[in-house]
């Protein structure tokens, strides 16, 4: 999924989300949500980003570089928009821009 992200708060976060305490695991190639049990890699292209997510059982990890306290935040699904807090005063908003649906072959 192509995401946008910015660290100001857009107009949509006025709306009631849904929010849950995780942590985020990063390893050398992405991070590990643990609340959600999946394996997140974020590539920017150009002003966006590209979200690939894939289901993660947690398990063994042979190495892992910084664990994060997250607050996650999430407003809708469709287009999916959440906001991910690290302390009071920081946080990040991320708004889909496109959902990328992988070819059938």
């Amino acid at each position: 999924m192509e995401v946008r992200c910015s660290d100001t708060p857009p107009a949509w976060v006025e709306v009631q989300g849904k929010t849950v305490e995780t942590q985020y695991l990063y390893t050398g190639l992405g991070r590990i949500n643990l609340h959600a049990q999946t394996f997140q890699l974020l590539q920017r292209t150009g002003d966006t980003l590209l979200l690939t997510e894939r289901p993660y059982s947690v398990g063994v990890l042979s190495r892992v570089y910084h664990v994060e306290n997250i607050t996650y935040t999430e407003y809708s699904d469709a287009p999916r928009r959440w906001c991910e807090r690290t302390d009071p005063v920081t946080a990040f908003y991320f708004e889909e821009v496109r959902r990328i649906v992988p070819e059938k072959k």
